[in-house]
């Protein structure tokens, strides 16, 4: 049975849906094997504590692949349904193009170049309405250059930490500027035993009495922690997951608006 019009943009479109779930369950997996954590160090003898981040496992390759995989749906969903309106009138197939422009003043050209033009008015000003180019629709135009960047290379991802306003630390003056600002703070391309925060510690007495065999203590403080964009991606260092979930809605109002420009 033939597909109508918009149905191969639909199936692209829940495929896409189908990688980001799949995404968001192996990124839980991931992080509930005890990938990364903070740790609380005390240097009894110095009298200070230091925060440090510890990744156990890095990001698996196998994310890059399901991001790509999501990306390259999404996109296509926007060349299917273009591609559908345009050669019913005529377009050819071969150079259709759901058309992205690098400046607002490029975009007419683009239109033309990619022959939407033979869409209709209707779906050329809908187009125009969603400002597929920087500073227009900044989610949209993201979402092409990281299907450009996935056929070039992997998708990299790094872990990222969420604001720490939920950490506690054992025997320690939370109360202190450093933990305060420690505790607004958003840490992102996180590095392997990486010092996040040195600050003056007071141990207790108990503590200094052990100091003749332990002068350094480390405990493990848990943490909240996300996988992001690699640095010189587009999104770089925003989580994975929800810029997905972000794009996939950017997606469904460009195809609605193209669809609502048919009738």
């Amino acid at each position: 049975m033939p597909l109508e019009p918009f149905d191969g943009a639909l199936l692209k479109f829940e495929r896409a849906k189908h990688h980001i779930n799949d995404l968001n369950r192996q990124v839980a997996e991931f992080f509930k094997q005890k990938a990364c954590s903070f740790v609380f160090i005390r240097d009894i003898k110095a009298r200070e504590a230091a925060i440090r981040f510890e990744q156990h496992k890095p990001p698996p390759d196998v994310f890059g692949l399901i991001i790509g995989d999501a990306i390259h749906n999404l996109r296509s969903a926007l060349d299917f349904a273009v591609c559908d309106i345009a050669c019913a009138h005529g377009a050819d197939p071969e150079r259709v193009q759901f058309p992205f422009a690098k400046r607002p003043d490029g975009l007419e050209q683009v239109i033309i170049s990619r022959q939407v033009q033979l869409a209709g008015p209707k779906v050329v000003q809908a187009i125009r309405d969603l400002k597929p180019y920087p500073g227009g629709n900044d989610d949209l135009f993201g979402l092409h250059m990281l299907d450009i960047a996935d056929k070039h290379r992997l998708l990299i991802t790094t872990v990222s930490a969420a604001m720490l306003e939920n950490l506690t630390v054992p025997n320690l003056d939370t109360s202190t500027p450093a933990f305060q600002m420690m505790r607004r703070a958003a840490f992102i391309g996180l590095k392997h035993e990486e010092e996040i925060v040195r600050i003056p510690y007071a141990p207790p007495s108990r503590a200094i009495r052990r100091a003749t065999r332990a002068f350094k203590e480390k405990t493990d403080i848990g943490g909240s922690f996300h996988i992001a964009f690699a640095e010189g991606l587009p999104f770089e260092h925003e989580p994975v997951v929800p810029i997905l979930v972000r794009l996939n809605e950017c997606v469904a109002s460009a195809l609605h608006a193209l669809g609502m420009a048919l009738t």
